[in-house]
């Protein structure tokens, strides 16, 4: 026989309510800085292959 679940404090319900707010709004801002980087990440990718074709084209690469 399991024992009866404590009523819920109204303010332990509230401190958790505003707790949950809190993280969430973090994991917004968090995902927020991941999606920027990853777009930083494919835009600097973009500017390296760039970057490589124009060496190449100034060095060519003997594949030998």
């Amino acid at each position: 026989m399991t024992s009866p679940e404590p009523p819920l404090d109204p303010r332990r319900m509230t401190d958790l309510e505003e707790r949950l707010t809190h993280q969430q709004h973090l994991i917004d801002q968090l995902n927020d800085v991941v999606l920027g980087q990853a777009r930083q990440l494919e835009r600097l990718g973009r500017e390296l292959a760039s970057y490589a074709t124009a060496v190449e084209r100034l060095i060519p690469i003997s594949t030998a």
